[in-house]
């Protein structure tokens, strides 16, 4: 490789850095929001502070709350069994959130209802 091919390279390889460098606290925010925790699927396409509709038709009314126990479990939720409460924090950028789940039962074990609400937990 002759000298100049050899400016030519040196120069885009610090152009490169420099570009890479001007652009690394955007690189790592990236990095973080595509690392950070994510709500569970049933809660995807919830708003804050309003139910979450998908959550909603899955456990409806008649649904055995076994299967919403397991659900809360797998999906990490602290579970209050006595007043039918169940919380996560959920810990996203740029902004937390909690999950809050409130249900009620019928004496056979079967849900009257069941609902989810997303709300900020802190935010940057």
């Amino acid at each position: 490789m002759n000298t100049r091919a050899r400016w030519t390279v040196s120069i885009l390889v610090v152009g490169a850095a420099l570009l890479a460098l001007a652009k690394a606290d955007n690189l790592i925010f990236g990095a973080a929001v595509a690392n950070a925790e994510h709500r569970p699927a049933l809660l995807r396409n919830a708003e804050w502070k309003k139910p979450a509709p998908v959550f909603g038709r899955r456990f409806h009314k008649g649904v055995p709350e076994s299967e919403l126990l397991s659900w809360l479990r797998a999906n990490q939720f602290v579970i209050e069994r006595a007043t039918r409460v169940a919380t996560r924090r959920i810990q996203s950028l740029p902004c937390n959130e909690r999950v809050e789940i409130k249900w009620s039962t019928s004496g056979e074990g079967l849900l009257q209802g069941a609902d989810a609400r997303v709300s900020e937990a802190g935010c940057l």
